[in-house]
């Protein structure tokens, strides 16, 4: 079995932002918020395969699949370099989209002096799909429409004076 080292350019664009905010009700009393949606794209174009990596000229180094050589079916693109009709490699299309939402939300409350209750809600989802255009507000909208996880905690502190 020979080894093939295929390589493509790849155009990614990448939209995250990171969001946070605090309220002080009293000295004791107090609520944090934290937001982080992310999406990336990335699309891959002008597949080549290793050919002479150690040629002086690096047009040399790779042999680059022309249009005739690539077929794409069902997420797979097939690599018939000899026009056969018969592949001789193929790979799963490595274009991409992710999406992601985390969040958080924490309420600490001192009820006595050094001793705290900390009520946190942790909210996290995600997707992904192999796509490769860069479309935020679709993005936005698949990542809207899936189901996400959430989490509840709580953490009691006491302080003990000795």
């Amino acid at each position: 079995m020979t080894s093939h080292y295929l390589f493509g350019r790849l155009h990614q664009v990448v939209t995250a932002l990171t969001a946070r905010a605090s309220w002080t009700y009293s000295p004791t009393l107090s609520l944090q918020f934290y937001a982080q949606p992310f999406i990336a794209s990335g699309a891959y174009r002008e597949f080549k395969e290793a050919a002479d990596t150690y040629a002086n000229d690096y047009e040399d180094r790779f042999d680059e699949y022309g249009p005739d050589e690539l077929r794409e079916m069902d997420g797979v693109v097939y690599v018939d370099r000899n026009g056969d009709g018969a592949p001789e490699l193929a790979f799963d299309h490595p274009d991409f989209n992710v999406r992601e939402l985390s969040t958080n939300f924490v309420m600490r409350w001192e009820y006595r002096p050094g001793s705290t209750i900390f009520l946190i809600w942790s909210h996290g989802r995600g997707s992904s799909e192999v796509d490769g255009r860069y479309r935020p507000g679709h993005d936005l909208g698949q990542l809207a429409d899936e189901v996400g996880e959430h989490v509840v905690m709580a953490k009691a502190n006491f302080w003990v004076g000795l």
